[in-house]
């Protein structure tokens, strides 16, 4: 593994941003001043990476994804929040994730080893665990509203309701009560809850 980082001549990135060894940062990217990125990443071409995000060991951003930006909430006022993001997670093009809300918490959480397919959201104050899947289907994403951990399709969830170990949601469902584990699909249909 290098043990340099390669920042691509036209990327902008802010020299107090911290840039693990092995990183690659591609053509017009942009990394805030209080980005922690960390060792042997990817960082695509017109990528964001913003706010006070931590970016864990070996993960990959593809280009176009925007990453710890402020949360879309009117009580928000600039406040410091965090996006926290473990080791080996993949954010595909027009990912967004952004950072917590003091309301909520102050921090969005995301684990380890993740895929986010293309277009997905994951919104402020979310907690996503390990080894989940966010994925698309049909040019729609998959929306993940404060605790959501799974999903196929574009499935918003209500507010404080959890998602069991290997649940699936079904595409196009509105979780509005906790998904069961291990069951598939765990939760289906417009008004979407388990059993």
């Amino acid at each position: 593994m290098p043990d340099t980082t390669d920042i691509d001549r036209s990327a902008i990135v802010d020299a107090r941003a911290t840039i693990g060894p092995g990183t690659t940062v591609g053509a017009n990217a942009v990394i805030g001043p209080n980005v922690r990125i960390g060792a042997n990443c990817r960082i695509g071409a017109s990528s964001v990476v913003d706010g006070w995000t931590d970016v864990g060991d070996d993960c990959e951003i593809y280009p176009f994804a925007s990453i710890g930006q402020i949360p879309q909430d009117l009580k928000f006022h600039g406040e410091e929040t965090r996006l926290t993001i473990g080791r080996r997670n993949i954010f595909r093009e027009f990912v967004t994730i952004h950072r917590g809300t003091e309301g909520g918490g102050g921090v969005t959480t995301i684990g380890d080893r993740n895929l986010f397919m293309a277009y997905v959201h994951v919104a402020h104050d979310c907690h996503v665990g390990n080894n989940t899947i966010f994925a698309t289907w049909r040019r729609s994403a998959a929306t993940c509203r404060w605790r959501i951990t799974s999903t196929s399709a574009p499935a918003p969830a209500s507010t404080s309701l959890r998602v069991g170990r290997h649940a699936f949601i079904g595409g196009y469902s509105v979780v509005t009560k906790d998904a069961l584990p291990y069951a598939r699909p765990s939760a289906a249909g417009r008004r979407a809850y388990s059993a």
